[in-house]
Parts: C-alpha cells; sequence; structure tokens
C-alpha cells in the first residue's frame, strides 16, 4: 500500500503529517541507522493501516512508533 491509495485531501496530509513525526520519533529513538527506504515504505503501511482507526494525529503517531518497533522485535 502507498500514499497514493488516498482520496481525500485530509487523509492525505494527516497521513504525511503522521509519517513525518512517526520517522522522527523513530530517528531519535534507534542507536542504529534508520533511514532506509524499506523501513519508511513499512512504516507508511503501518500508518495506512491505522489511519482510519485512530482519531487522534498523536494517537496515530504513538500507535504507528509502537508498531513499528513491536513488528521488528518478531
Amino acid at each position: 500500500m502507498s500514499f497514493t491509495s488516498l482520496h481525500d485531501p485530509a487523509n492525505l496530509a494527516r497521513a504525511y503529517g503522521a509519517l513525518d513525526a512517526a520517522w522522527a520519533e523513530i530517528r531519535a529513538g534507534c542507536k542504529h541507522e534508520t533511514g532506509s527506504d524499506a523501513q519508511l515504505v513499512r512504516l507508511s503501511t503501518i500508518i495506512l493501516h491505522l489511519l482510519d482507526r485512530v482519531p487522534s494525529d498523536q494517537e496515530l503517531v504513538t500507535r504507528a512508533v509502537q508498531r513499528f518497533f513491536a513488528d521488528r522485535l518478531q
């Protein structure tokens, strides 16, 4: 999935805002290199999955970051 599947400008803006904020948190919280395109695509997929399920932008970022790290541990 990619953000190109979003047609509502408000959802698109929300998704990109969450992606930027979550990616900044992830990079700040990692001691090793975090910057691959694959990791960014994975995070965007997580955000797309949560977008309609999470009402607040901050909760969207928080849950996306949590899921990103949880998925890496499995």
